[in-house]
């Protein structure tokens, strides 16, 4: 993976792990490169591995919950994915600058490790997938230990308590709380906000709900392994 435009080198990390002949099943996700996906639907037949091409996607949860191993740049917003979903994380690339820290993290907390060319990003995949892989088995574990799947909810819980309750009266100083800290929210959050309220009020929400569009482009990934008997990779 290489985030919402396909970045950080996909077709090198396919091209590689195919030459390798390991037994593993990709899902590679292109993101909005439109130029990537054709190319590497063109070359999927001549792969020496089974994979699944996709473009920009609405069901990162499934996908990564579908699989065993992620590789991707070193994005925040995938790496705590990855972690929710207790995935072991192979980066392959990064934005310099403002993302180097992110590979410390990684690193730091054993749940990953920086493959920045071919040959490191195959031997770490095949010490992975290694039957009985103890590095697996320590990398999810810390993985599970390091994420935060509930911080959503306590995001949510801590924007509602600076509404008040339903029908509670509501002094000009405690309006004057409330406008200041969701002014200081972004547009998102805001929206959130609203949408969270009209939930709590027990009005209809109509479209007022982000994901419900995604929720109806789901697609149905098996857990099980793949007829080759190996591991499941997303990129």
């Amino acid at each position: 993976m290489g985030g919402g435009d396909g970045a950080g080198g996909l077709h090198a990390a396919v091209r590689a792990i195919s030459q390798a002949h390991l037994p593993v099943q990709l899902l590679v996700v292109t993101g909005r490169n439109k130029k990537l996906y054709a190319q590497l639907q063109r070359t999927r037949a001549r792969l020496h591995v089974p994979a699944h091409i996709f473009g920009f996607v609405h069901n990162m949860p499934e996908l990564m919950h579908a699989s065993d191993v992620i590789i991707t740049k070193a994005g925040p917003g995938t790496i705590c994915e990855a972690l929710s979903c207790e995935l072991p994380i192979i980066l392959s690339g990064y934005v310099p600058g403002q993302e180097e820290g992110n590979i410390d993290y990684v690193v730091h907390n054993e749940v990953g490790v920086l493959a920045l060319d071919s040959n490191t990003l195959t031997d770490a995949l095949r010490r992975l997938i290694k039957p009985g892989s103890p590095e697996l088995r320590r990398w999810v574990a810390n993985a599970r230990e390091l994420s935060r799947p509930a911080s959503s909810f306590d995001i949510g819980a801590k924007i509602l308590s600076f509404l008040p309750e339903r029908g509670e009266p509501v002094s000009g100083r405690r309006k004057a709380h409330i406008r200041f800290n969701i002014g200081c929210l972004d547009a998102f959050s805001r929206r959130f906000v609203f949408a969270v309220y009209i939930a709590t009020c027990q009005r209809p929400l109509q479209k007022t709900l982000w994901y419900a569009a995604s929720r109806r482009r789901k697609i149905s990934l098996m857990r099980c392994r793949n007829s080759r008997g190996g591991y499941r990779v997303v990129i």
